[in-house]
């Protein structure tokens, strides 16, 4: 069943125009950050502790393995001058190494090293108990439900108009 809501407009008089209640975007916001802190802990309690969040932001799904740098940060949401410094600490602690190609000596192919593989091998562990955990506590059915629910909000049209929510 869908409901279909409407948009109050802003009532300049009330003293907090702002919401109420924590809104659906900041409810999905506050879960991300719940599980990143989750997955974070549980790397730095297996040994990846030279890590900061914002190494951690790179290795995000898919990954950086086989991406250029170019293709990297347009995934993350960075300028290619704010990640080079990360993939130079990458880089210099072990986790990654820069690769030439064949076609074109200019483009460099992000591979990750045998330290690299470790940390996304401890990262889909982190997130394989994660999801376990989240399993166990909502159970079978509004695990499933939640599921349906996020790939539906994925599936919302990605455009900068405000025009094609409503």
């Amino acid at each position: 069943m869908v409901v279909k809501r409407t948009v109050r407009p802003m009532d300049l008089s009330d003293p907090y125009p702002g919401p109420s209640r924590p809104m659906l975007a900041a409810q999905l916001r506050r879960a991300s950050e719940t599980s990143h802190r989750i997955v974070f802990q549980y790397l730095v309690e297996r040994g990846f502790s030279d890590l900061r969040q914002s190494h951690f932001d790179l290795f995000r799904f898919p990954g950086p393995h086989g991406r250029t740098p170019s293709q990297l940060a347009e995934h993350i949401g960075l300028s290619k001058q704010a990640l080079n410094p990360l993939l130079n600490e990458l880089q210099a602690m072990g986790y990654l190494t820069r690769v030439n190609t064949d076609r074109d000596k200019r483009t460099r192919i992000l591979t990750l090293t045998p330290r690299g593989l470790e940390l996304v091998a401890a990262i889909r562990q982190a997130l394989e108990l994660l999801e376990t955990r989240t399993h166990d506590q909502l159970g079978a059915q509004r695990y499933r439900t939640l599921l349906d629910a996020l790939a539906d909000i994925q599936a919302l049209p990605n455009s900068r108009s405000t025009q094609q929510i409503g």
